[in-house]
């Protein structure tokens, strides 16, 4: 205390505490609001074209999204003349003003099945959502409707969406999973149907019984060794040996081998990324092509921009692409005869099967025009982009 009795006022260390450099907070700051300020802008200038749009055309939203549907309609479903007059599928209420249904399935991000489950027990098996002022999305829960759209008027919805991360990932839409129906699609799906064939597959069960058995030797050993077993990571590996034996050739003697864990880990980077998809896939077309958009669009883009060129880099231009280079070599000087007896006894890959028909045409592959389809080869290209979707689905 001092002479007055009262006590001394003693500072706490954290007051003294050296503030933050004013020159970092405020450059924090001005990104923050330049960025605030883009994103208000790109809404602002949505709403006025809107505006513009309904005063031009009498019209409001609900209309311009039904005369497109019904478009659509009129070119795929040219043997149903009633079809182009069907409303659209139900949607649930609460919709928000130019996001649409994103804040509801963001919402359900962790169980995405429980909310289908839920619009089809509300709504019925056909339920529409609106993902942003551009996209819709169709939620099919019943296997009738199921199968109309996949068997019976299957060509229909043969195309994918146009993504620009998917495009980049397929090299323009020139694999067979996201390419539009069409030459292209045909060609690539029948060399898919030569190679996937039943004969085809039933040549492949040696590849099958070598893994199986690796399988139950790695559990035998694991478990004189030890009494616990991590049997997902051991069926995992597993599946992920059958795939690459069949597809180039490849095997991995341990499940925690560099080369593996580095593809598997870049798959999966890539399955989260595509699967949420990138913004400009959510706003309308006018927009993402305006100029003052890019900076915008690519600030937002970067991560998904790096794991595409992690994927390219590592697993289409890199894996993949370097064991197709050293199969054609392999198979350009082998011996006709001893090929053709590894191939009878099944012992090819898909990947062997693709080049050899390619080896046989002289190493030229024509353009996708629909003549001869059936005598063409695929390029090597399109072979390293077939084998790349049929390695993804299996990681």
């Amino acid at each position: 205390m001092d002479k007055t009795g009262q006590p001394h006022l003693h500072l706490n260390a954290m007051s003294a505490q050296p503030k933050r450099k004013k020159k970092k907070k405020n450059k924090k700051k001005k990104m923050l609001t330049a960025i605030a300020t883009a994103a208000a802008a790109l809404v602002l200038s949505y709403y006025y074209w809107l505006f513009l749009n309904n005063n031009n055309n009498n019209n409001n939203n609900k209309s311009n999204v039904r005369e497109e549907t019904d478009k659509v309609k009129e070119e795929h479903v040219d043997d149903d003349p009633t079809a182009a007059q069907l409303p659209l599928p139900p949607a649930p209420a609460g919709a928000w003003p130019f996001l649409g249904h994103l804040p509801l399935v963001a919402a359900h991000a962790a169980a995405p099945d429980a909310l289908f489950a839920k619009l089809a027990a509300t709504h019925g098996p056909v339920v529409m959502l609106q993902m942003g002022p551009s996209s819709r999305l169709l939620i099919i829960s019943a296997i009738a409707p199921a199968k109309e759209a996949l068997a019976t008027r299957g060509k229909h919805f043969s195309s994918r969406f146009p993504s620009r991360a998917w495009d980049r990932v397929t090299e323009g839409g020139r694999n067979l999973v996201m390419a539009p129906y069409g030459a292209h699609w045909r060609r690539m799906r029948r060399s898919a149907h030569a190679i996937l064939s039943p004969g085809a597959l039933a040549d492949m069960d040696s590849v099958l019984a070598r893994e199986a058995d690796h399988l139950v030797s790695r559990l035998h050993a694991l478990h004189s060794s030890s009494n616990t077993v991590d049997a997902e990571q051991l069926f995992l590996h597993y599946s992920v040996n059958v795939i690459f034996s069949t597809t180039v050739g490849v095997s991995f003697d341990r499940s925690d081998d560099p080369a593996l864990v580095r593809l598997l880990a870049t798959a999966h980077e890539l399955m989260a990324v595509l699967g949420a998809g990138s913004v400009a896939e959510y706003l309308p077309g006018w927009l993402v092509a305006h100029p003052l958009a890019q900076p915008f669009l690519k600030v937002l883009s970067r991560g998904t921009d790096k794991v595409i060129d992690k994927t390219l880099l590592e697993i289409t231009n890199g894996f993949v692409r370097d064991r197709l280079l050293a199969l054609q070599t392999v198979l350009a000087a082998e011996d006709p005869a001893d090929r053709e007896a590894r191939r009878s006894s099944g012992g090819m890959s898909y990947g062997e099967e693709l080049l050899l028909r390619l080896l046989h045409n002289g190493g030229n592959a024509t353009s996708d025009s629909d003549s001869d389809q059936q005598e063409q080869p695929l390029t090597f290209d399109e072979i390293k982009l077939l084998l790349v979707d049929l390695m993804i689905a299996g990681m």
